[in-house]
C-alpha cells in the first residue's frame, strides 16, 4: 500500500491539516477535530475505554479535565440518557484512540480523550481512512478493467471537488470519510466474493455491511448497487442463484456477520 504515491498523499494532507489546526485561529486550531456531530460519535471511546460510563456525566467532573468539551447531546430513552449518534465511527477510531492513549501515558499528560494528542490522532486518521479508501477504490477499479491512473484522478476529484475534502481536513470527526472508507470497503469485497463465493469471503463481507451500518444506517442502500458489477441482469441472477444453491452456508455466514456486528449497537443502548 504505502508506495511513491501514497506517501506523498498522506504528506500533502497531512500538511494541509496542521495548516488548518494551527494557523486557523476562527477554527480553534486543535478543538475542530472533535466538535459539533462528532461529539456524538467520538465520545463512545471515552466513555466506553477510559470511564466506563455510559452516562456520560464524567463530563460534568471537574477532575476528568475535559474542559471547554461539553456534554454531547443525550436523548432520553426509558428514563436513561442514550447517545443517539452510532458507533461506527467510534469503531474506525479505536486503534487511534488506543495509539492516544499509549502515547498519552508514556509522555505523562493527561489520559482524557480530548489531549492534543487524541484531537491530532483524530486528523491524521481521517486521512488514513481516506487512503484507504483510494486503495480499495483502485482495486475496484482493476476488477472493472479501469486503469489506477484513472481511478486514482477520479479519487482526487471527488475528494477535491465535493465536501469530502472539508470532512476529511475540518471536521474529521464526523462520519463521512468513514462511510467513504466503509461502502468502498464493501465494494472491494464484493469484488473478492464475485472471484471466489468461499465462505471466509462471506464473514468479511458481512462484517464490512454490518460496519456500513453501524456508521450510518441509511447507507445499507448500497446493496442496491451491486448488480452493477455484472454485465447485465441476468448474470447478476446466476451469481445469486449459484450461491442460493451452492453455498447457502456463506449466505448464513454473511447474515450472521453483519448481524453480529450490528448487534454491538443494540448493546450499547442497554449497557
Amino acid at each position: 500500500l504505502w508506495n511513491r504515491k501514497y506517501i506523498f498523499l498522506f504528506i500533502t494532507l497531512f500538511i494541509i491539516v496542521l495548516t488548518q489546526r494551527f494557523l486557523n485561529d476562527k477554527q480553534r486550531g486543535l478543538m475542530n477535530s472533535v466538535s459539533s456531530d462528532g461529539f456524538g460519535y467520538y465520545c463512545y471511546l471515552p466513555a466506553a475505554i477510559i470511564y466506563q460510563d455510559f452516562s456520560y456525566e464524567f463530563y460534568n467532573k471537574s477532575e476528568n479535565r475535559i474542559n471547554p468539551y461539553y456534554r454531547p447531546a443525550i436523548s432520553k430513552y426509558k428514563d436513561r440518557g442514550v447517545n443517539k449518534y452510532y458507533c461506527g465511527t467510534s469503531i474506525c477510531l479505536l486503534p487511534f484512540f488506543l495509539v492516544g492513549i499509549l502515547i498519552s501515558t508514556i509522555a505523562g499528560t493527561d489520559v482524557n480523550g480530548y489531549t492534543d494528542t487524541f484531537l491530532m490522532l483524530v486528523s491524521i486518521a481521517s486521512i488514513i481512512y481516506y487512503l484507504l479508501s483510494v486503495f480499495f477504490i483502485s482495486k475496484i477499479a482493476k476488477f472493472l478493467n479501469i486503469s489506477e491512473k484513472i481511478s486514482l484522478a477520479g479519487c482526487l476529484i471527488y475528494f477535491f471537488g465535493t465536501n469530502l475534502f472539508h470532512y476529511t481536513i475540518q471536521e474529521p470527526s464526523m462520519s463521512h470519510i468513514y462511510s467513504f472508507f466503509a461502502v468502498s470497503l464493501f465494494f472491494y469485497l464484493f469484488t473478492r466474493l464475485i472471484n471466489d463465493t468461499c465462505s471466509t469471503n462471506f464473514v468479511f463481507l458481512g462484517l464490512a455491511l454490518g460496519l456500513v451500518f453501524l456508521i450510518r444506517p441509511v447507507n445499507v442502500i448500497i446493496i442496491l448497487f451491486t448488480p452493477f458489477f455484472f454485465k447485465n441482469f441476468i448474470g447478476y441472477f446466476y451469481f445469486l442463484k449459484s450461491i442460493f444453491l451452492g453455498n447457502l452456508k456463506g449466505f448464513f455466514y454473511f447474515i450472521f456477520s453483519s448481524a453480529g456486528l450490528i448487534l454491538i449497537q443494540f448493546l450499547l443502548y442497554y449497557f
